[in-house]
């Protein structure tokens, strides 16, 4: 099964660079590419983020905040409003 790639804010706004597994109204559920398979097979459940916390990838953007999570442990919330909501891409389409 093909899931898309997203970014999402976690705790204290670190970045992380996922897989949407499943949406729901107001929640998506997340894991990562190393655990797409456990997750398929159900070995292991997916995480639920808000919507409001996942985003469109965009590598330059998260290279960014990856590297200010790193140097920091916080990331910059205005750096965050750059992101596109996830899904709003293939809405406008």
């Amino acid at each position: 099964m093909a899931h898309i790639e997203a970014m999402a804010r976690a705790f204290r706004g670190e970045p992380w660079r996922c897989l949407v597994v499943e949406m729901a109204t107001r929640v998506a559920y997340l894991t990562s590419s190393e655990h797409v398979e456990d997750v398929e097979a159900g070995r292991l459940d997916p995480v639920g983020f808000p919507l409001e916390d996942i985003f469109e990838f965009d590598p330059t953007l998260f290279d960014r905040l990856r590297s200010q999570w790193e140097r920091e442990r916080r990331t910059d919330e205005q750096l965050w409003r750059s992101a596109v909501p996830f899904g709003s891409r293939r809405a406008a389409a």
